[in-house]
């Protein structure tokens, strides 16, 4: 395989977002510093520099993908916006009265899965092998997430309290008075202290590809 040319069989691996160094306020790009906390953290961080290692010293057609936040309907239960939206299902169902958050102000850089794998897909069509930026370049924080998951099924959230006795009442008097949603802030095993409080991606590297370049699937 010759560096510069699309391979047959391209290697891509994802590279978690929170590998990633980032200042408050700035978003992340794929020139900027890693930082690690985590084991899973540090193997991904192997993984981004080996395949840099070999593209550069075997000629091998490889591209690293910093992913930021992706979702789909396909995500874990455990994931917060799969928590949200399922327990915003069963509570208009009448099927569970409450959900517990950690911190509501966290702020994240939500995309859709679909495009992102899209994007992956591009990536691998490019003559020279690049390691990309996978990220929408906006954040949201928990709380908004929230709102807009309970709206969408007519349960307008009103915010009262502040702190750990901060919580979401369902404001709209023509549903159950049960069907409110509690964000506890200060819950130690549910607040990571090595956690990313606000992750934004700068989309890198595609967009200075010409748009003729790079072809759907």
């Amino acid at each position: 395989m010759r560096s510069g040319r699309r391979a047959s069989n391209p290697l891509l691996p994802g590279v978690h977002k929170r590998a990633v160094r980032q200042g408050a306020g700035v978003a992340a790009d794929r020139d900027d510093a890693v930082l690690s906390a985590k084991p899973v953290r540090v193997a991904k961080l192997y993984g981004y520099w080996i395949v840099i290692n070999y593209r550069e010293a075997y000629n091998l057609y490889a591209c690293n993908g910093i992913l930021f936040n992706h979702e789909s309907p396909r995500r874990g239960e455990g994931f917060v916006t799969r928590k949200i939206t399922l327990a915003a299902a069963r509570i208009k169902l009448g099927l569970q009265k409450a959900v517990a958050l950690g911190n509501l102000n966290a702020k994240r850089d939500w995309g859709y899965a679909p495009e992102y794998c899209e994007g992956m897909w591009r990536m691998l069509q490019q003559e020279t092998p690049e390691d990309f930026v996978l990220a929408t370049g906006t954040t949201h924080t928990v709380r908004e997430f929230a709102d807009l998951a309970f709206g969408l099924l007519d349960m307008p959230l009103e915010w009262q309290g502040e702190g750990p006795a901060e919580q979401g009442v369902d404001k709209n008097p023509a549903t159950c008075a049960c069907r409110w949603i509690r964000g506890i802030t200060a819950r130690p095993r549910w607040i990571c202290s090595s956690a990313t409080q606000r992750a934004r991606g700068r989309g890198s590297g595609g967009r200075r590809r010409p748009p003729s370049r790079i072809s759907s699937p």
